[in-house]
């Protein structure tokens, strides 16, 4: 039987974690994972000044913005906003140098990374 899943963002704890390039911290509540679909969504809050690097990704995805400002390829956005990646759409982003910013992601299956600037060394 198919049923309702619930969930109470204010009682998870935030998952805090290096990224694997630049070893900078930043935090994760997983909030939905399809484990058929590999569908998921994840609220995620990058503390001020964090960006990522040049990657891909081989699943569509985008974040919608809850809080402070997103940066996404040298442009800013605030809440209310959001940002769709098409499957291996080359980006980077982040918050920008003043606020956290708090987003959720959400990606339409299975996710895993490739950085750009690694391929071409």
């Amino acid at each position: 039987m198919k049923e309702q899943k619930v969930v109470d963002v204010k009682r998870m704890d935030w998952f805090c974690r290096p990224t694997s390039t630049t070893g900078k911290m930043f935090g994760q509540k997983r909030l939905v994972e399809d484990p058929d679909m590999g569908m998921s969504i994840v609220m995620n809050r990058y503390p001020a000044g964090f960006t990522t690097e040049r990657h891909r990704h081989p699943a569509a995805h985008g974040f919608y913005v809850l809080s402070g400002q997103i940066r996404s390829n040298d442009e800013y956005y605030g809440p209310g906003t959001v940002i769709w990646y098409e499957e291996g759409c080359i980006a980077e982003h982040g918050a920008n140098a003043y606020e956290d910013l708090i987003c959720l992601q959400i990606s339409n299956k299975h996710f895993s990374i490739e950085y750009m600037d690694r391929e071409m060394n």
